[in-house]
């Protein structure tokens, strides 16, 4: 026998039958109640004749709606949704029944990517950028959520680069060709005697200064070469530019100079 009291009003997604929840007086079946923001999903209601059926939804725009189905594409940046439906004027009774259904929304994912390389368009490998590092080739991609918002800075020992870093503001395309280039290290500033015992103007005639720009470093160790190719290693730590000075008084004529960021085996030279 027909038991038509056991008659159940469903909810369902058109991509599967999986049982989703039960809420009040309504068993609620459909595809899973986990979506990508941006998707579009078919819901119907079966298993009763409404005259009249309202659909509620948030975290989704309704596209279509009927009094059986609707048509849902959910927020890209929304985390949680859900459907609510009110239906009046059923058949079987009871002629008023009602459901909802959460739903978790996971934001899609684009992807940044780019190459950082030297000036001469050799990639670097190791670089760390946004969680990850360049590889052989100097070529790096990371995944984020669309939206994304922040400051990728590409990090290397003793290595500058060109632009410093890149900013991103609610990001919802898939970002290419986002390149750094690796800038080479150089004697920005230098002060000394050219030959033995001829100072240089404007510094006193006993003083000498030597800056090397984009070799960032905390701690650098300095090489003098004398005349007499003799030579002596200066080590020094400091929080400012990598500048070394030689007061009036100590060792100010050299053959060469030379620098290299502590934990490094690269050596920057000047020669005279």
């Amino acid at each position: 026998m027909l038991c038509w009291t056991c008659v159940f009003f469903v909810l369902t997604s058109s991509f599967s039958s999986d049982l989703f929840a039960q809420a009040g007086n309504i068993t609620i079946y459909g595809g899973s109640s986990n979506v990508i923001g941006g998707s579009t999903w078919n819901y119907s209601v079966i298993g009763a004749s409404c005259t009249q059926t309202n659909w509620f939804v948030s975290g989704g725009t309704v596209l279509s709606s009927s009094n059986t189905t609707v048509t849902i594409q959910w927020n890209v940046l929304s985390s949680n949704g859900t459907i609510q439906v009110s239906c009046s004027g059923c058949s079987p009774e009871p002629v008023s029944r009602y459901g909802s259904l959460n739903v978790t929304i996971t934001a899609p994912t684009i992807t940044i990517s780019g190459r950082i390389t030297n000036s001469s368009g050799q990639g670097i490998s190791g670089v760390s950028i946004g969680g990850t590092t360049t590889n052989s080739t100097g070529n790096y991609s990371i995944t984020v959520s669309v939206g994304y918002s922040g400051i990728l800075t590409p990090i290397l020992n003793a290595h500058a680069f060109s632009p410093a870093s890149r900013s991103y503001y609610s990001v919802t395309t898939n970002q290419v060709n986002q390149d750094y280039i690796r800038l080479t290290p150089y004697f920005c500033q230098f002060e000394a005697p050219r030959s033995p015992n001829t100072p240089v103007s404007p510094i006193s005639t006993c003083e000498a200064i030597w800056q090397i720009c984009n070799l960032p470093s905390n701690s650098y160790v300095w090489r003098f070469t004398n005349w007499d190719n003799t030579t002596f290693d200066e080590p020094t730590t400091t929080n400012q530019s990598p500048m070394f000075r030689v007061p009036c008084g100590g060792r100010n004529t050299f053959k060469s100079v030379c620098v290299r960021a502590v934990n490094t085996t690269e050596w920057y030279c000047i020669n005279y």
